[in-house]
């Protein structure tokens, strides 16, 4: 007869019976829904993250699951494109001081980037459902950047970079960009880790040039869709037979 486990709610920590093969589970004390992770040889339940409707909501599944969302919710590939694209800058901003200080400050940045830029990248991908849409796009545009370039200034000038300054001016403004264009893009299923509409690497690139041009181009396509809804709602309101219609 297969041995049934007991593990502890994520939420309440009340002990529920795990059969073998389950992948989810329902805790009978507080009703939440639960995956079944192992990691390195042991499992434990985490709480299925929720498509939030509020900002605050996001907050606080943060505040009660940190390990969850930065460690086992790492996205490795926020992690590899911003470790690749932020070294090149300090490579090329730190070349006049020499191959050896240039090629020192993009390595550092390189791995600051990939622990970094992952746990971010996790962060992001928790508001990419939040609402309001504009609340949840100011905080990542604040709160990440803050928090990432206080350590990333912290460690370079340990390092003892002397172009550091113009280097993190210029990872500041991409910061800021590159946070709400990860944003965009999660909410149109590219770069996803650990999510049910989660696509292969290459199959998030090949989509790229797509999102980047929407992108560009967002607050035209967002004004043009506006102006349409306003000369949609004209008519009706003009034309009570249209009203009939669409009812």
């Amino acid at each position: 007869m297969a041995e049934i486990q007991k593990l502890k709610c994520a939420s309440c920590e009340a002990d529920l019976d795990i059969t073998p093969g389950a992948v989810d589970v329902v805790c009978g004390k507080c009703g939440t829904v639960q995956s079944i992770q192992k990691h390195d040889g042991f499992s434990e339940l985490v709480e299925n993250s929720p498509a939030p409707h509020r900002v605050v909501d996001v907050f606080r599944y943060l505040v009660r699951h940190p390990v969850e969302m930065l460690v086992w919710r790492w996205n490795w590939k926020a992690a590899i494109c911003s470790g690749i694209i932020r070294s090149m800058i300090y490579l090329f901003t730190h070349w006049k001081l020499g191959w050896r200080a240039a090629l020192g400050a993009m390595s550092i940045e390189f791995f600051f980037r990939l622990v970094v830029s992952g746990a971010s990248g996790s962060l992001v991908q928790a508001f990419h459902n939040a609402a309001p849409v504009w609340l949840a796009t100011l905080c990542i545009m604040i709160m990440l950047p803050a928090f990432s370039h206080m350590i990333e200034f912290t460690l370079h000038t340990l390092n003892g970079d002397v172009n550091k300054g113009k280097a993190i001016v210029i990872s500041i403004s991409f910061s800021i960009v590159s946070a709400v264009f990860n944003l965009f893009a999660m909410r149109r299923d590219a770069l996803l880790v650990n999510d049910a509409r989660a696509q292969s690497l290459g199959k998030d690139l090949a989509q790229m040039p797509k999102i980047i041009v929407e992108f560009m181009f967002y607050p035209i396509i967002w004004l043009w869709k506006r102006s349409k809804k306003k000369s949609v709602d004209t008519s009706l309101a003009t034309n009570p037979d249209l009203v009939e219609r669409e009812l």
